[in-house]
């Protein structure tokens, strides 16, 4: 898995670090296979992450050039936030303090479009999301937080 990752990756840069954490079956539980979790930092701090399992039977190989290639593919769509992760950050965003809150993301996914539905929802608060000025594929979602509070914590 690694050999096929490392050789996809390594037509675009070479410093990159891979580890591999095996477990025997006695220590895996009922695993079905193999799977690998790639993590890309960038320049500026973004992550951006892929992940792959294999069904049983799945060839090693393919698992690393498919997580490789999804890991690509989420570097190009841009933004700081990968696709599976923009849900996570507009809920921050929607609960953090009253003020402005601003993310740049690539396209928004269908679940990232209908979460934002529910947010309107739930907390009446509206996304703006304008295109990125620099950038065709990216935008600039932002909104004002709510301020949302644990009361269990303000009590104690």
């Amino acid at each position: 898995m690694i050999d096929a990752c490392r050789e996809v990756l390594n037509r675009y840069i070479n410093d990159i670090y891979l580890v591999a954490d095996v477990y025997r079956k006695d220590d895996s539980g009922k695993s079905p296979g193999f799977g690998m979790s790639l993590v890309a930092t960038s320049t500026t701090g973004a992550l951006h992450c892929a992940e792959t399992i294999g069904n049983a039977g799945a060839i090693p190989n393919d698992i690393g050039y498919t997580a490789s290639r999804s890991l690509l593919s989420e570097i190009q769509r841009g933004g700081c936030v990968d696709r599976h992760h923009q849900w996570l950050v507009l809920l921050w965003m929607v609960l953090g303090s009253e003020d402005v809150a601003r993310c740049r993301m690539g396209e928004l996914t269908v679940k990232s479009v209908q979460f934002l539905r529910d947010i309107k929802l739930f907390f009446g608060t509206s996304f703006k999301i304008v295109s990125a000025p620099d950038s065709e594929s990216e935008l600039l979602v932002s909104c004002f937080g709510t301020g949302y509070v644990n009361s269990n914590k303000a009590v104690a």
